[in-house]
């Protein structure tokens, strides 16, 4: 005799109620292929712990989090231990004594027209002719910073420029940020005109060129060469 519709009705919505049922036990179930997450508690010494959470979220797994303790100076991380174990190591790097940087900071003009360069080491010359398009450079004014990693500085630049900024960490890829920097020019006794505000990532050892110009086609522009390496104690005091 042939199933009646009704029984028919019946059957499907027990085996609806059944795939519900399973479905939510399912959902109900830890995955036991993500590992649990584990918590851990990083206290830092040398290094502020609220400049330390950019540094930590980008290593963060989609479930993990990161929490700010300002009063311990600590982080409490919450993820995989894979994931904290890769952290530990990264701060191990950031939580280092302060280190004192010597930056090198030239004011350089540059022209279209020939001449002879004035100031500048015949490596810096060199360099700049192999990256720009002007022949001529000359020194305009320079200065020499001496500051430890977290310092703000301003320093003058002869009598008419000057520079100011907040010296950063330098990084296991041996950078240093350089955190609002600005390069002035006195307009008068109590003026001064910006030319460059930024943040820099300066790579140690190897020289930064910005350049200033009122177009690409400018015959004459300003330069500013940026080196930075770390102090040591054949440095002069």
């Amino acid at each position: 005799m042939p199933t009646s519709t009704k029984n028919r009705a019946g059957s499907v919505r027990s085996l609806m109620l059944t795939i519900a049922m399973l479905t939510t036990a399912a959902q109900a179930q830890p995955d036991a292929s993500r590992p649990a997450n584990d918590e851990r508690v990083f206290t830092l010494i040398h290094q502020t712990a609220a400049e330390a959470v950019s540094l930590v979220y980008p290593y963060l797994s989609p479930e993990g989090t990161v929490e700010l303790r300002p009063g311990g100076n600590a982080l409490v991380v919450r993820d995989t231990p894979a994931v904290i174990a890769e952290i530990a190591r990264l701060l191990r790097d950031f939580d280092h004594p302060a280190q004192s940087m010597r930056l090198e900071i030239q004011i350089v003009s540059a022209g279209t027209e020939g001449g002879d360069e004035s100031g500048l080491s015949p490596e810096l010359v060199a360099r700049l002719q192999k990256l720009l398009r002007y022949r001529s450079y000359r020194l305009v004014a320079t200065s020499r910073v001496d500051a430890s990693e977290g310092w703000d500085v301003v320093s003058a630049l002869g009598p008419d420029y000057e520079v100011d900024f907040r010296l950063g960490l330098v990084g296991a890829d041996r950078r240093v940020k350089l955190h609002g920097f600005r390069v002035l020019r006195r307009e008068g006794d109590d003026e001064t005109k910006p030319l460059i505000h930024t943040n820099l990532n300066l790579q140690l050892d190897k020289p930064m060129v910005l350049g200033l110009a009122r177009t690409e086609s400018s015959e004459r522009a300003l330069m500013v060469v940026l080196h930075c390496r770390k102090r040591d104690e054949t440095d002069e005091r």
